[in-house]
């Protein structure tokens, strides 16, 4: 039988949800007649509650799902069930307020992970400061977790929280907290391409954050409102903005993070080259960018330059350093297979997949990037790659066939995160035109043009027998299988794959 003691500890730990660290059962259940670890092992000897080391080394404790249930029971037959969950809510406040900015600390990974394992904590206070009325905590708490939930890809959850936290009028207190809260709803609404809601937000947060002096904040809207007016193709405004946010990132004070914002910027006026097609000046912006990063020793930050740089390599049609560069940045996004910024270089390695002739791997990455976007509610694209996205699937259809199109969309989008970058981490040839000699150069056009083998050899004077031959080798050193491929890889309009 358990102490009076230990009973009380017993009821008090079923607050928790998911389970629990040792100073969160401190912080939030303790009692001064019982010590908490001598209580949660007398919980262990009962086989009310077991441990679970994790691969940190940490401890985590467990009930099973029915012990939990009746011992909330009991927690809301006592007297001390209102206090309990205050200070469960409490606890869990101050752990996202000391950690929100997690995945910009130099462990960000490590703590991201540890926040990640507190989420149906999270979820079960701020139900109960909602459920309770608690408009101010709530708006406290969805606050710290704004970057939290957008790190980690959260979006439709953010928002809900945001926008139910924002919708009642804070006290004077917390204009901080609103100002902040504003900012992180707008940059969600950006990823889910809820454009108009998003300008809202970042605008009237961006105003209230320059007030309150909330440096990171306001550089943080002056990056999403710029990346709007860049959809919008207004670089000029986009390009102000950003250079605003460059003389903010100036004003933070950790200059780890101020480091890193400058490097977003850096980022973000590079898309706006690119859009302007300037793309020497875009590669600058990145290299500037990938310094910001590599000094800060922001591994995201670093994953996202080199994914972009990716781009602007591809968009100069030298696929091999893109893929060089995509490959690169994944290998640092291993960890992070659920990243947004992962989804883009799955996809854009699907493009050049298929640029280069190989419509089925194409066709497969851009199936397992969109699956991931689907799970993550994201809809944000620049627009240089949503027009090549667009571009490829017409693409690919055309050249595989509605059937084997859906076979290889379908089996992409069976992949799980790791297999997805497996598969997009996978060498393949790119083409290679300069390797074709001068009659296979001459022949090249012809083959794009439809002739069949025969009228090449009657045009060029030599036999079937030898075009064959150089139509052969032209296919094998493009690293494609068919003359539609190879004329669509040397950027050649169609008719292909005409009867020989």
């Amino acid at each position: 039988l358990l102490r009076p003691a230990e009973q009380a500890l017993f009821r008090r730990l079923a607050v928790f949800t998911g389970g629990f660290s040792l100073s969160a059962a401190e912080g939030v259940a303790a009692d001064e007649a019982l010590s908490t670890v001598d209580g949660l092992g007398a919980l262990i000897d009962a086989s009310l509650l077991w441990a679970e080391r994790a691969g940190d080394g940490s401890t985590r404790y467990q009930m099973l799902e029915t012990i939990r249930e009746f011992a909330l029971e009991r927690l809301d037959a006592s007297d001390d069930a209102a206090q309990v969950r205050c200070a469960h809510a409490t606890y869990f406040l101050r752990l996202a307020e000391r950690n929100e900015h997690a995945s910009l600390m130099p462990d960000g990974d490590r703590v991201l992970t540890m926040l990640e394992t507190e989420h149906a904590n999270f979820r079960a206070a701020l139900n109960w400061l909602d459920a309770d009325g608690e408009a101010d905590l709530l708006l406290q708490f969805s606050a710290a977790l704004g970057r939290f939930w957008s790190d980690l890809g959260h979006y439709q959850e953010g928002q809900d929280w945001l926008s139910r936290a924002l919708s009642c009028p804070p006290s004077a207190a917390r204009r901080v907290a609103r100002a902040k809260a504003q900012v992180s709803l707008g940059m969600i609404a950006v990823y889910q391409g809820r454009h108009h809601e998003a300008e809202f937000c970042l605008a009237e947060g961006l105003v209230d954050c320059r007030e309150q002096g909330i440096s990171f904040s306001t550089g943080l809207a002056l990056i999403g409102l710029a990346g709007l007016a860049t959809l919008r193709r207004d670089f000029t405004h986009g390009s102000a903005l950003l250079d605003e946010c460059l003389v903010v990132s100036r004003t933070i004070e950790d200059q780890r993070v101020a480091r890193i914002v400058e490097g977003w910027a850096f980022i973000n006026l590079a898309v706006v080259a690119r859009g302007l097609g300037e793309r020497e000046r875009a590669a600058r912006h990145l290299i500037e960018a990938l310094a910001c990063m590599r000094d800060a020793g922001y591994r995201s930050g670093v994953m996202m330059a080199m994914g972009d740089l990716g781009d602007v390599y591809r968009d100069d049609g030298d696929y091999d350093l893109a893929l060089a560069s995509y490959r690169t940045a994944l290998d640092l996004g291993r960890e992070l297979a659920s990243n947004r910024v992962v989804a883009d270089i799955v996809e854009a390695i699907g493009i050049v997949a298929f640029t280069v002739g190989q419509p089925e791997r194409g066709v497969r990455l851009l199936g397992a990037a969109d699956a991931l976007r689907e799970r993550l509610g994201l809809h944000y694209r620049v627009a240089e790659n949503d027009a090549a996205v667009g571009y490829v699937l017409a693409g690919v259809r055309s050249a595989l066939g509605q059937a084997v199109f859906e076979a290889h969309w379908c089996a992409g989008r069976g992949l799980g995160p790791t297999q997805m970058i497996v598969t997009a981490m996978e060498p393949f040839a790119t083409a290679t035109l300069a390797a074709l000699t001068p009659r296979e150069a001459e022949i090249l056009p012809l083959v794009a043009a439809g002739e069949t083998d025969a009228a090449i050899a009657e045009r060029l004077f030599i036999s079937v027998r030898t075009v064959e031959n150089h139509v052969a080798h032209i296919l094998a050193k493009l690293g494609v299988r068919s003359r539609m491929d190879a004329a669509r890889v040397a950027g050649f309009p169609g008719p292909y794959d005409q009867p020989r």
